[in-house]
């Protein structure tokens, strides 16, 4: 894919083209999610509102690219983010426990400890009331039967009846 080159060049280091499209089918469940926001939120309309985040990439990531022009998208939509990019790191280098993922997780710690949670669910739940087209992105693992992308339109179409008005 020209938009995002470390496809191709970091291809095969922890995964290869051919993991990445098992887990991809894996997640969609024989659902087209390629374009769908709501499993790839950097094809949403709109980002803005959303509340900070922190986006971490290994350098010899695959998808460090893709992870960087989501971090840029956010920004580019107002919201406060932090671009981690870990210099000759592989995919899931910090589950791993690397040496190198040493940093990264104190700087996740950092950014998230003390981060109000309920107070960030809540936003996206107003959101969802004044139908602001809103992220609804799970990453969950899922049991064998069901894949995670049926989990994510289980919890978007299953909104508590009062977040539903």
């Amino acid at each position: 894919d020209a938009r995002y080159p470390s496809r191709a060049e970091f291809d095969g280091i922890v995964i290869d083209t051919r993991t990445r499209k098992m887990f991809h089918d894996a997640y969609a469940g024989g659902h087209d999610i390629d374009r769908d926001p709501f499993a790839l939120p950097i094809h949403a309309d709109s980002l803005a509102g959303l509340p900070p985040a922190i986006v971490v990439v290994g350098g010899c990531d695959p998808l460090r690219d893709e992870g960087r022009a989501y971090a840029q998208r956010l920004r580019d939509d107002n919201v406060a983010v932090e671009e981690l990019c870990c210099a000759g790191q592989p995919h899931g280098f910090i589950n791993f426990g690397f040496p190198a993922a040493a940093d990264a997780v104190d700087r996740i710690e950092q950014t998230w400890l003390g981060t109000d949670i309920p107070g960030a669910l809540q936003a996206a739940t107003q959101l969802a009331r004044e139908d602001k087209q809103p992220i609804k992105s799970l990453y969950i693992l899922s049991d064998s039967t069901r894949s995670a992308w049926d989990y994510v339109k289980a919890a978007a179409v299953h909104l508590p009846e009062q977040d539903q008005q």
